[in-house]
């Protein structure tokens, strides 16, 4: 699934998924397993097809999937994108900490996306982006829309921030967000990285910042490699001759806890 279908789906699938969102934060804790069920009724329900994820006793794998037919290459960006893996909590909250133990695919062009998402119209995020083609980096971003603007501010308010200690986006790391009326703060492996105020996101007047409305989880795997902006972003195109025909990022566990 790429980005623009990404928020398509958030936007038209949700509410039919949630049928009593709640936006109190109640802690909770899921490890994702072989055993692990998805659907309406549990914590967390897949958008994507069966096909597109596995749940195993290593966690849930959210899968790539190489297009049918012949992807051509020119320009800088691929012809066909590969369809990814979504899945989203059932359950929304307005503020809390969220942790995601993740493992992230090494390929270029392929973005792990592990975002905090409003259900309604706003199009507020909270967003945790491992680049494939970056493996020793992840990036932080918050986007918050108001009237104002006369264009997306998709990339005002991002930060790039080391893996760490030697090691790669392959290893099984802990992203989190702490989100509060007044502050998000990023972190990983238990360490804090950064912290973006809400004075600090007023642009021509309008702040951009996800302080009313309460937020769902959303992971999800996607193909980076077209149009062109995105696939300089995310790194890309990818490289089909080379890379598997199944590409897959692992969700280990989420963890919310309450402030």
């Amino acid at each position: 699934m790429n980005f623009t279908t990404l928020f398509l789906v958030l936007s038209t699938v949700i509410t039919a998924t949630i049928s009593s969102p709640a936006p109190a934060c109640r802690p909770s804790k899921t490890t994702f397993t072989s055993s692990t069920t998805l659907g309406p009724a549990e914590a967390f329900v897949a958008l994507s097809p069966s096909d597109t994820y596995e749940l195993t006793d290593n966690g849930l794998e959210l899968h790539l999937q190489r297009p049918e037919g012949t992807v051509t290459t020119s320009k800088g960006v691929n012809d066909k994108l590969g369809d990814g893996a979504t899945v989203n909590s059932t359950f929304s909250f307005l503020y809390g900490k969220v942790t995601y133990e993740v493992e992230a695919p090494r390929v270029a062009g392929v973005i792990t996306a592990i975002i905090l998402a409003c259900e309604g119209d706003s199009h507020d995020e909270i967003d945790i982006e491992i680049l494939g083609g970056d493996p020793t980096h992840w990036q932080s971003n918050s986007y918050s829309p108001a009237s104002s603007d006369t264009q997306p501010l998709w990339g005002v308010f991002s930060g790039v921030h080391s893996i760490g200690n030697s090691s790669t986006i392959s290893s099984t790391h802990a992203y989190s967000v702490k989100w509060t009326a007044d502050s998000i703060t990023w972190g990983i492996d238990g360490n804090d990285v950064r912290t973006l105020k809400k004075a600090d996101t007023i642009v021509n007047g309008s702040t951009h910042f996800p302080f009313k409305n309460p937020l769902l989880l959303s992971m999800g795997i996607w193909d980076a490699s077209n149009p062109l902006g995105t696939s300089e972003w995310g790194k890309g195109p990818i490289n089909w001759k080379e890379a598997p025909s199944k590409i897959a990022a692992v969700i280990k566990s989420v963890e919310v806890e309450c402030s």
